[in-house]
Order: structure tokens, then sequence, then C-alpha cells
């Protein structure tokens, strides 16, 4: 019996005479200028300009997404608000919505932000090689508010015991994103619908990287660019999303922000 057990007690006790090895220091993350001398600087032009402006108040139509329920209400929404939003049109035919802007004054002021702040919204990553995004002088500090137009998912009862919880699928969704699709574009395209405390142009380009990468590999470079005039009042702008072919060491992906005010019609309201 003695020996039995110090047969099954040998492993251990030579195990508790190992010695833990060095806990070793993580490995180091990319250096800055490592990052940025492999950002891709080669020229590209900014997106076509192209108009933006609706109007102050009126009618705003066109193409949606088919599978919407004629007839079904159209929302829109904007934080401060009680959600959904506020009831402000339809969807009237198949693939085909309806909705009613009026002036800025009934929307939350929590919603409104910077020009600036808006456009470098659609670039967070740091560090940037390159940033010339700006608006002319004086406008740096116009007001837009971002509003979203949302409609039910029909989808969201049957769908959603498909799902984890973790994902759920949302009961509202938003009506824009797919009606700005020029079908000759590559990528993927959303509408925005912005409203500007007044006149004011954005133009430039931010060439930026992720950092706390331990490999240079596992970096990827984030462009945008810009290039919007809008007008006080309703504007739509389009928001395409690309990815670029790697030219260097690192994936690329590229924002384009322009006007996308032809892709509706727009019926200006009656003056008294």
């Amino acid at each position: 019996m003695q020996i039995t057990k110090l047969f099954f007690l040998a492993p251990l006790l030579l195990t508790a005479c190992v010695k833990p090895g060095p806990v070793l220091p993580p490995e180091p993350y990319v250096e800055i200028a490592d990052l940025l001398a492999a950002v891709n600087l080669t020229p590209r032009a900014l997106p076509a300009l192209e108009p933006a402006a609706l109007g102050r108040s009126g009618t705003l139509s066109g193409p949606t997404l088919p599978q919407f329920p004629v007839g079904q209400a159209v929302y829109l929404s904007s934080p401060g608000m009680t959600w959904p939003g506020v009831e402000v049109g339809r969807i009237v035919s198949r693939g085909q919505v309806e909705l009613q802007l009026r002036e800025l004054a009934h929307l939350p002021s929590t919603g409104q932000q910077s020009a600036l702040a808006f456009a470098r919204g659609f670039n967070t990553s740091t560090p940037c090689a390159v940033d010339t995004v700006k608006t002319k002088a004086g406008q740096e500090n116009v007001q837009l508010t971002r509003v979203d137009i949302l409609t039910r998912n029909r989808s969201v009862s049957a769908a959603a015991l498909l799902q984890p919880l973790t994902s759920p699928i949302p009961e509202f969704v938003n009506v824009l994103p797919y009606l700005a699709i020029n079908t000759k574009l590559s990528g993927e395209n959303r509408g925005l619908l912005v409203y500007a405390a007044a006149d004011v142009e954005i133009q430039g380009e931010m060439r930026c990287i992720s950092s706390y990468v331990t490999r240079l590999e596992d970096a990827t470079q984030f462009n945008l660019s810009v290039n919007l005039d809008l007008r006080q009042g309703w504007n739509l702008i389009r928001e395409r999303i690309n990815g670029v072919p790697p030219q260097g060491k690192v994936d690329i992906i590229e924002v384009l922000l322009s006007g996308s005010a032809s892709d509706y019609s727009f019926r200006p309201a009656a003056t008294n």
C-alpha cells in the first residue's frame, strides 16, 4: 500500500518542485512612426460635387426597399425624441416612400453638432498622416442635425426567434440606407438626411490608421474623402463605403461623402 501511494504521489511532488517560468512581457505595439510610415499617400480625387440641398420644408419621395408593406408608417427620429420619433409619412406604394419634412424648430437640440465634428465623425481612427477636412472660413461651427427615417421591421417577430439574445433583430429599421444607391458605383451606399442651420461647405480628406496593433500587417488604413455643399434647410448626403485593394502592408477602407439630392424628388411646401 505504501508503494502504491508513493507511486501516485510522485508526479505531484515533482510538479511541486518545478519552478514556474518567467512571465513574458506583452508583445509591444507597433510604433506610431512606423504606422504613419505605412499609410498609403497615393493622390486620389475628392468625390464629385453633387447637389445635396432639398429645402427648408416640403415633401420628400423616392425609392426604398420593396419588402416594406404599403401603407406602413414612417417616423423621423433624432436624439432626445421619444422612440421611435414623430410620424412623418408612409410607404405609399411598393418600393416607394413619401414623407413630410418641416423646419428644424420641432427637433431637440441634443442631436446638433458642428459641421466639422459631423464630418470628422466618419473617421475616428488615429493617428492620421493626412487631415485636410475643413469648412470655409467662419463656417466651422455651423450646426448640423442628422435624423433617421425609420419604419417597422415586419420580420422581427418571426426571425427574432432564430437569433441569439446578444444579436436581436431591430424592431425599426432605417428607410434611407438603401435609397441613395447608384448601381454603377461599387461598395455600400446609404443616404443621410441632415438639417443645416446655415450654408456650409465641407471639403478635404483624412488618412488615418488603426493603432494598438502588435503587427503592422494587422493595421487598417481608414480614408475619409468629403466634398459637400450644404444649404440652410434639409440636405441629403450619400455615404459610400469601399474596400480598396491594399497597395502596401495594410488594408484600406474608404468612406466617400457627397451630395445625394438628385436621387430623390422634393416638392417644397407652399408659402403663403
